[in-house]
């Protein structure tokens, strides 16, 4: 890491005043910056990806390379995930705790998404105090002065982290830091609910504090679910029709409802571990259901199984035609 890290700080100002197409340090960064993250994680977060740029179709002001969750997302345009930024001086590196940031600005415009992102990155630290024992919450500052860039956005969206200057520390600091940020990164899986802030309500994670150790495996369990490469997955394999009453989205709303349906990840939530990977199987984990049957299952604690959500059906007469 940290030798990829320093030939970045020695090479990128350069090359950036040169031509972008086939340029070796554009190359080094997608490749060879990103495969040595990879192989740093390969023990500790073998589930977790790694992407990383330095601009698409020219030179991005602020080259970075991030580390995913699958659990939470796969790319660094949504979701919450790690990312060191290079600033555009090139004369400091960041390790952050950040946010994706197209979702936000595609739907709210500059003002409001970066009010939400700030709103968001807060709700997060307050979640995850024990960040503080190793990084901290400083704004970073990646030398933009357009307030529309990615670079701008980057600025609000960063939870906390720390940063690194062009003499950078030993490889095992190096190490050690990232393991710590992956740490508190599935922390805060389990502690953050996913999706917008102050958008909706969740009432399977609306309960008195005497559940909180329940909780934290109840957002992490809607995390899992809301995964859309999963949700995807487990579409193709089990199917559009509701498990446990049979409705099928397309016979009742036309082809506006056509493929859709909602995965319910079956698991039970004390087999969910905290801190390492969670194996997911999309035959033998999940079912589908539809949204009010997947609302009802997730109304008890533990959530209704579905044979126990097929029982109540029948009982209650509320849907016809259930298997």
């Amino acid at each position: 890491m940290r030798t990829e890290l320093e030939l970045v700080f020695e090479t990128y100002r350069q090359a950036r005043s040169e031509s972008f197409a086939r340029h070796p340090t554009a190359d080094f960064v997608r490749t060879e910056l990103r495969d040595a993250f990879q192989a740093a994680i390969a023990s500790s977060a073998p589930d977790f990806s790694v992407e990383s740029s330095a601009g698409k179709g020219g030179w991005t002001d602020t080259p970075w390379v991030a580390v995913l969750d699958p659990l939470v997302t796969d790319t660094p345009q949504t979701g919450v995930y790690i990312v060191y930024l290079f600033a555009a001086p090139m004369d400091r590196l960041y390790l952050s705790l950040n946010q994706g940031i197209t979702t936000y600005r595609n739907r709210y415009g500059t003002t409001i998404s970066k009010g939400r992102l700030r709103q968001k990155a807060k709700e997060i630290r307050q979640a995850c105090p024990q960040y503080s024992e190793r990084f901290n919450a400083n704004q970073i500052h990646l030398g933009t002065s357009n307030l529309s860039s990615r670079a701008a956005f980057y600025e609000v969206g960063h939870v906390f982290g720390t940063t690194y200057t062009p003499k950078l520390p030993s490889e095992s600091e190096l190490q050690a830091d990232l393991a710590a940020m992956i740490r508190l990164y599935r922390a805060t899986t389990f502690s953050v609910i996913p999706g917008d802030v102050g958008e909706g309500s969740n009432e399977a994670t609306s309960e008195p504090e005497r559940f909180f150790e329940f909780n934290d495996r109840m957002r992490f369990h809607r995390c899992i679910e809301r995964n859309d490469r999963l949700a995807k997955r487990v579409k193709d394999l089990q199917g559009t029709i509701c498990k446990a009453c049979n409705f099928d989205y397309e016979v009742g709303y036309g082809q506006l409802g056509k493929g859709f349906i909602e995965a319910h990840h079956i698991t039970p939530l004390a087999d969910l571990p905290r801190d390492r990977a969670v194996p997911l199987d999309p035959r033998r984990d999940f079912t589908v259901l539809c949204a009010n049957c997947h609302r009802m299952t997730h109304r008890k604690q533990p959530p209704l199984s579905l044979a126990e959500l097929k029982a109540l059906l029948k009982i209650e007469g509320v849907r016809p035609g259930i298997t």
